[in-house]
């Protein structure tokens, strides 16, 4: 496809900043993030899947409520938190 005039026009792109800020309005620059790692309450053999993870949630919650009592923003949980790792073992 040829570079015609016309194609440049109807491919030309406009860029322009949205804020929703006033500019005597300023973000905060501090964001308060927290990280929860945790062992398993119980492991697999001394409970079922559904037992590990309904008691891995409810290890969490108190954690999480501490965390938005601090104020934290962004919370990461490790991965695969709520169930048995699924390589327990090399091999």
């Amino acid at each position: 496809m040829q570079n015609t005039p016309d194609t440049a026009k109807n491919t030309a792109l406009t860029a322009r900043t949205l804020s929703p800020f006033t500019p005597t309005q300023k973000m905060s620059r501090i964001v308060k993030s927290g990280l929860i790692q945790m062992s398993l309450p119980i492991t697999e053999g001394e409970g079922t899947i559904a037992e590990i993870m309904e008691a891995m949630v409810q290890k969490h919650i108190p954690l999480i409520e501490e965390a938005g009592r601090q104020g934290v923003q962004i919370l990461c949980l490790q991965e695969i938190f709520n169930t048995p790792y699924f390589c327990p073992r090399a091999g």
